[in-house]
């Protein structure tokens, strides 16, 4: 496995692709707002809802589909 934007780019672009194809009609900015509200915050964000290090936390795909 390999840490950064290398390994995350992949998992995100495939979860906007899963997003897209249940809900279609979403906007771009709308489907970034789902991907930043579902994200799971890690402990290292020490509650921030954004940091330079971790985004907006780790991808919940999970919870991205099920909103």
């Amino acid at each position: 496995s390999w840490l950064g934007t290398s390994m995350a780019t992949p998992h995100v672009t495939a979860a906007v692709a899963l997003l897209r194809a249940q809900l279609p009609h979403l906007s771009g900015a709308e489907v970034r707002r789902r991907l930043m509200r579902t994200a799971d915050r890690v402990p290292a964000m020490h509650g921030r809802r954004f940091t330079l290090d971790y985004g907006a936390g780790r991808l919940n795909v999970r919870r991205l589909l099920a909103e």
